[in-house]
């Protein structure tokens, strides 16, 4: 450069590029903050008496379709929410099947190893 300046490069450049490879692999599916205004807005409530209907079990299925493929491309994630997902609605689903033991063994995740939760009021 020239003898008056000498830019410095970002101390964290390294970490960015491989945080950004990961978004990049899921953002067929994982909305991000910035994308849409909708992931500030509060998600609606599921009455109790849907829960059990088609349609919510359509986007249950569809979030921990979601998040098994998620852990696949990135190597990680315990949970996600609907919202992330494009659905404003109150529900997440958790991973609960990885133990200490078998996180070294890099165990398939299944749906078995996955619980929906739904907060309601």
């Amino acid at each position: 450069m020239s003898k008056y300046f000498t830019p410095v490069k970002p101390p964290f450049r390294v970490f960015k590029r491989k945080v950004l490879a990961k978004a990049a692999k899921v953002s067929d599916f994982v909305y991000q903050i910035g994308e849409v205004g909708d992931l500030r807005k509060p998600s609606q409530l599921i009455p109790v008496k849907k829960i059990t209907s088609d349609a919510i079990k359509a986007k249950i299925k569809y979030v921990k379709t979601c998040l098994i493929k998620y852990r696949k491309l990135t190597g990680y994630g315990r949970g996600i929410t609907a919202i992330q997902l494009g659905i404003p609605e109150r529900f997440s689903v958790i991973y609960t099947g990885q133990t200490i033991q078998n996180s070294k063994t890099k165990k398939n995740v299944s749906y078995k190893d996955l619980e929906a939760i739904i907060n309601e009021p």
